[in-house]
């Protein structure tokens, strides 16, 4: 049954009410794409290019990612891009357009004008963040002269026109500055748009696309939008950026674990040999983490030029790492000739722990500038439990030594009644002159063991009268006791 002119007429009318009505322009030409996230969500990019190069678009995705990306060409390398981000109270949209020069964060450019645009009826949320910053980030907008740029074009003849687009990792970020350092994408990929139907080629008319889906019910929304005029996506990649969490976590055990350790070993259990193993260790995980921070320092706008304090105070521990190394080299190979301290020891001594306690700031001072600063309230937990534990280790360790310490033992009860001593000291040897030394009797005939009635011709009590072999009688000897040799041999 063919259509009836009062229908077509009706259907004009209604379609002409719903532009009165809700601003929508359905003559605006414009291509749509459409992306689907997370099974729920869409990332939606739709654009329509006056004659003067002006381009008109619409770009929203979920809040989630963080920041909203498309860029013109078919890599990083030279394209221009849109990103679109919450501003700092969550609830706004920032736009900022930036040239890429490869796989880093592409560079903000001023050389375009970005127009927010506010007056479509058909998108009451335009320029914000719906459900009061935890829904969709929305961007309208147009931006002048965007057609060309230093390093490219679009081409408006192009029914393959390439393009890539990008979603941000999931965290918390917003800024109010164009220029704000946005974190590593997590999703990526590509898609072509016919430029032909996104084209105005004559005069310098322009719209922001509308919604296409025409079969609603209710008043259109700036969500209602259908794939029209690009390709499917391809070359979709999702991925997450390991690289500043291995920073993280070298420099987190090198400082707070390993270090540390090193500095028991040594200080409580005199092991040198261990002591300079585990510090060797740990010296090579940071510079396995200084490594892995100039990788990842030079994907970011703000860590490129290395003049963050972050990244200034780390130059200096290093730094300082290697003197600390050198000291301790030296001294031990001193100290193995000498058997002396050195006052390079004591410069060795003080400086590790000065380096440990520089580190374990900076790690801290590292999460803020990444942008993870709710981190540092778990480090600083760790930290502080790790720290108790050592304390709480080294003060067992010192009290058991005390008690294993020789002392001696108290002296006899009588001792501490005797004047002079006291019940905790040694009987005191007197100091030769104090008084004289007791008479020295030595063994005679006279005076064998057993029979001490017999006087000696040696004791001090009696003269003193020599007397030899020849002079003896025979019977002065008769009555000796004991007496080795034979009678005759004395006749």
């Amino acid at each position: 049954m063919r259509p009836s002119g009062a229908s077509i007429l009706a259907c004009l009318l209604w379609i002409t009410g719903i532009e009165a009505y809700f601003g929508i322009d359905y003559h605006a030409k414009a291509s749509y794409f459409n992306f689907q996230v997370n099974g729920n969500s869409l990332y939606v990019f739709g654009l329509n290019v006056a004659a003067n190069g002006d381009i008109y678009f619409h770009m929203s995705g979920p809040v989630i990612h963080t920041w909203l990306g498309i860029g013109f060409g078919s890599e990083m390398k030279d394209a221009l891009m849109i990103i679109a981000y919450p501003s700092a109270n969550g609830l706004n949209t920032t736009i900022s357009t930036r040239l890429g020069s490869g796989h880093t964060e592409p560079v903000y450019t001023p050389d375009f004008e970005i127009i927010n645009i506010y007056n479509d009826t058909y998108a009451p949320n335009a320029d914000t963040v719906t459900d009061r910053g935890t829904g969709t980030i929305i961007s309208h907008a147009m931006c002048r002269n965007c057609t060309t740029w230093p390093t490219g074009s679009l081409d408006l003849h192009s029914t393959e026109q390439p393009m890539i687009f990008a979603l941000g990792p999931s965290q918390h970020f917003g800024s109010d500055s164009v220029e704000a350092s946005i974190p590593r994408h997590s999703l990526y990929g590509q898609f072509t748009v016919d430029m032909t139907k996104a084209t105005n080629y004559t005069g310098w008319y322009g719209r922001v696309p509308a919604p296409n889906i025409p079969d609603f019910i209710y008043p259109p929304n700036d969500t209602s939008f259908a794939s029209f005029g690009t390709s499917p996506s391809f070359n979709v990649v999702t991925m997450s950026n390991p690289m500043p969490t291995a920073h993280a976590l070298l420099m987190c055990a090198a400082f707070v674990l390993i270090f540390p350790m090193g500095a028991v070993v040594m200080q409580f259990l005199r092991k040198t040999l261990w002591h300079g193993a585990i510090q060797i260790v740990g010296f090579v995980a940071v510079l396995a983490g200084f490594g892995v921070g100039i990788n990842v320092a030079r994907q970011y706008n703000k860590s490129k030029n290395f003049s963050s304090g972050h990244q200034v105070l780390g130059l200096i521990i290093l730094a300082g790492l290697l003197i600390q190394l050198g000291l301790g080299l030296l001294h031990h190979a001193i100290f193995v000739r000498t058997k002396q301290p050195t006052i390079i020891g004591r410069i060795h001594f003080f400086l590790g722990p000065s380096i440990m306690l520089l580190g374990l700031i900076n790690i801290g001072v590292g999460f803020n500038f990444a942008g993870n600063s709710r981190m540092n309230i778990p480090y600083a937990i760790v930290v502080v439990a790790i720290a108790l534990i050592i304390a709480g280790s080294t003060g067992c360790l010192v009290y058991c030594r005390s008690r294993r310490k020789y002392k001696p033992e108290p002296p006899h009860p009588q001792f501490g009644q005797q004047p002079g001593y006291s019940d905790y000291e040694m009987p005191r040897q007197p100091t030769f002159g104090e008084q004289p030394p007791e008479a020295y009797e030595p063994p005679t005939p006279y005076s064998p063991i057993g029979h001490f009635t017999i006087d000696s011709p040696y004791t001090p009590l009696s003269a003193y009268t020599p007397v030899t072999p020849k002079t003896w009688k025979k019977e002065d000897i008769t009555n000796w006791p004991h007496w080795p040799h034979a009678k005759d041999d004395y006749q």
